[in-house]
C-alpha cells in the first residue's frame, strides 16, 4: 500500500513527479507531456472521481512512478474517491518476488487544509487496508495460505478490537460438523473455522453475521478440475477473505455495529480418503446430505458454518459470500455478484449497499422448483452440482435449509473476485470484491452515515 501524505498548498512544493488534473481539456487520457528531466505532467480529461483516479493510476503504472503528487481542484469527497481509486488500482502482491519488484510507494496530495482532508479520508484508508488484506489472502497460493496459515493471519485482527476464536479439528469434530469435515478429509491440511466477533454497539442486542467460503484450494476432489480452471482455484477462498477484510474495515473504523464473521477453511483434494460421489454425510444440524458432486463442496462447508452461527449467536441477518457456482458467471459475467434471498426488504437493502459500495449485485430467482432439486432419494438433501441446471439457485436453496430463525441472503461472487486480464479499473488477479459491500451494509443496517 502506497503512503499518503497530505501537504498544505504553497509555492515551495516541488514534487519529483507531478500529476495535474485539467477539467477543461477535451483530450484522450492520459496525455503525457515531459516538462523536464524530473517532472512529468499528466493531464486527465474530466470524468467522475473514480474514473479520474483509475486514469491517474494507469499513468503511474505505465510510467512506473514510485512517487506522484495530486494537485486537484475538487471537494474533499471527490478527492478522497480519486485517492481511493489510485490506491486500489496500484496495489500488487510482490512478496513472492526474489528481486525488487517495481512498486508505487508514495502519493502526495496538495490541499488547502491537509488535516481536514486526512479526517475525511479515514474511512477510505480503512477500506484500502482491509481490501489489501483480502487481496493478499485470496491471491496467495495454497502452499502459503492454507487453513492453518489463513487462521493465523486472522489473529492480527485482535488489534482492532475484534475477538478472534479459532476452532481446530478437535472442536470441529466435537461440534459434529460432518459436512465440513467430509470436504476436508481428502487433504493432509486440517480444517479450521475462524470466528470473528466485533461489538461496536454493546447497548444493542442484535447482530448481523457474514459467513465466508474458505476453500483454500479446490481441486474438485474426485470430480477433478481441468488444467484451465485448476490453477485459479487458489481464489476459492475469496469469500472468506472478503469476510475477514469486511470485519476488519468495520472494526478499524470503530463503527457502532455488532458484526460476526465466520469462515470455514478447508482444502478439497482427491486422495484415497476423499469423499466419493453418492456418499451420505451428517451435518451439524443433524440433516443428512447425499454428496451428488464432490466439486459442489463449498455449500457443504457453508451449511455447517450457517448452523453453527445461528445456534451460537442468533444474528438478525446472515449473509453468505462464496465463489460457489459457474452458473452465476454464465448469468452475470464479471459485472455483478448474484444475490439470492426470499426476503424482498433485505434484497432492497443489499442491492443498495452493493450500488453504494461499488460491489454491484443483481438479484436472481429462488423458488420451489430449485428447492426440489435439493431433495435426495436416500438422504434428507443432496448437494446437487455443476452438471445440473439452475445450480446457483439450487445451491442457495440448499443453504437456506440450514437457517431456522435469521433473515438470510446468499451472495454468489464467483465472477467478481479475480480478473484474468487487467482493465482500467481492475488489476489482474484478486479484486478485493465484497469488503466495501460488507462495510457499507453494516453502516446501512445500523443507520450509520
Amino acid at each position: 500500500m502506497c503512503e499518503i501524505n497530505f501537504i498544505k498548498m504553497s509555492n515551495d512544493v516541488a514534487p519529483a513527479q507531478l500529476l495535474v488534473l485539467a477539467d477543461n481539456l477535451k483530450i484522450e487520457a492520459p496525455y503525457i507531456t515531459s516538462l523536464d528531466n524530473k517532472n512529468i505532467s499528466v493531464f486527465v480529461a474530466a470524468g467522475n472521481p473514480e474514473e479520474m483516479g483509475f486514469k491517474f493510476a494507469k499513468a503511474i503504472l505505465d510510467y512506473k512512478f514510485e512517487r506522484a503528487t495530486l494537485n486537484l481542484n475538487l471537494d474533499a469527497d471527490d478527492l478522497c474517491k480519486v485517492i481511493f481509486a489510485i490506491q486500489n488500482r496500484t496495489w500488487k502482491l510482490t512478496k513472492f518476488k526474489s528481486t525488487n519488484e517495481y512498486r508505487f510507494k508514495q502519493l502526495d496530495v496538495i490541499v488547502e487544509n491537509p488535516e481536514k482532508l486526512k479526517q475525511s479520508y479515514q474511512r477510505f484508508a480503512a477500506l484500502v487496508a482491509a481490501k489489501n488484506l483480502c487481496k493478499e489472502l485470496a491471491e496467495s497460493p495454497s502452499n502459503y495460505i492454507f487453513p492453518e496459515s489463513f487462521a493465523d493471519a486472522c489473529k492480527s485482527l485482535a488489534q482492532y478490537g475484534i475477538e478472534v476464536d479459532i476452532l481446530g479439528i478437535n472442536e470441529i469434530k466435537e461440534l459434529k460438523m460432518g459436512a465440513l469435515l467430509a470436504v476436508a478429509q481428502g487433504s493432509n491440511k486440517e480444517p479450521k473455522v475462524v470466528v470473528l466477533k466485533y461489538k461496536g454497539a454493546p447497548e444493542k442486542s442484535d447482530s448481523i453475521a457474514f459467513i465466508g467460503k474458505g476453500v483454500c484450494f479446490d481441486s474438485g476432489g474426485l470430480f477433478i478440475k481441468d488444467q484451465v480452471m485448476m490453477p485459479k482455484m487458489k481464489y476459492d477462498k475469496s469469500g472468506a477473505a472478503a469476510v475477514v477484510g469486511g470485519i476488519m474495515a468495520i472494526a478499524s473504523e470503530r463503527l457502532a455495529a455488532n458484526v460476526i464473521g465466520v469462515v470455514g477453511l478447508v482444502e478439497n483434494m482427491p486422495d484415497a480418503c476423499a469423499i466419493k460421489p453418492s456418499d451420505v454425510v451428517t451435518s451439524m444440524s443433524g440433516k443428512t446430505i447425499e454428496v451428488a458432486d464432490p466439486d459442489a463442496e463449498g455449500r457443504l462447508v457453508l451449511a455447517d458454518c450457517i448452523y453453527y452461527t445461528e445456534q451460537n449467536f442468533r444474528p438478525s441477518t446472515i449473509v453468505t459470500l462464496a465463489t460457489l457456482t459457474a452458473d452465476t458467471v454464465a448469468c452475470l459475467a464479471h459485472e455483478y455478484g448474484g444475490l439470492f434471498t426470499r426476503n424482498d426488504e433485505l434484497a432492497g437493502v443489499l442491492l443498495q449497499a452493493g450500488k453504494s459500495s461499488g460491489d454491484l449485485l443483481w438479484r436472481l430467482p429462488l423458488g420451489e422448483v430449485f428447492l426440489e432439486m435439493t431433495k435426495s432419494d436416500i438422504a434428507d438433501l443432496k448437494n446437487v452440482g455443476i452438471m445440473y441446471k439452475g445450480d446457483n439457485a439450487s445451491a442457495a436453496e440448499f443453504l437456506h435449509n440450514f437457517v431456522e430463525h435469521s433473515n438470510f441472503a446468499h451472495l454468489d461472487i464467483s465472477g467478481m473476485v479475480w480478473n484474468d486480464e487487467p482493465s482500467l479499473s481492475k488489476a489482474k488477479g484478486a479484486t478485493g470484491y465484497g469488503v466495501s459491500f460488507i462495510e457499507e451494509y453494516a453502516r446501512m443496517a445500523y443507520g450509520i452515515s
